[in-house]
């Protein structure tokens, strides 16, 4: 079983899912939501424009922080996405992370929620991904 507040688990999917639409010209969006016995991963893979890994990916889920390529484009929005996604996430004790090739090999942004099962810690262990 899994105990979440609906809302917030539909905004961050809406969120991650818009966000691969908006960043991808061309390719295809794949959205896998799978169990590994303790947690649930969800992961929103694209072939959109993707991102350098050192420079923005700690950095993505930070207040008003946009990426360095995504300045570039004319999509609007102010930076607070995908950090009020990390909040909710955080807030059912799970934990999230984006993930790039690089510049122009696509990204994917995912989110871990832990499953209330015995045996099974209430946090996600911060390795899994």
């Amino acid at each position: 079983e899994v105990y979440v507040d609906e809302e917030k688990i539909r905004h961050v999917l809406f969120n991650f899912i818009d966000n691969a639409i908006k960043y991808s010209a061309h390719g295809t969006i794949t959205v896998t939501l799978e169990t590994d016995g303790c947690a649930v991963p969800v992961r929103i893979k694209d072939q959109g424009i993707g991102f350098n890994a050192k420079k923005d990916g700690a950095n993505f889920f930070q207040k008003f922080y946009r990426g360095d390529k995504v300045r570039t484009l004319s999509v609007n929005g102010t930076g607070l996405g995908i950090y009020v996604c990390r909040k909710f996430i955080e807030a059912h004790f799970g934990r999230v992370w984006a993930v790039s090739r690089g510049v122009g090999k696509g990204s994917e942004f995912g989110f871990v929620i832990p499953l209330k099962q015995e045996g099974c810690s209430r946090e996600v262990d911060a390795s899994q991904s």
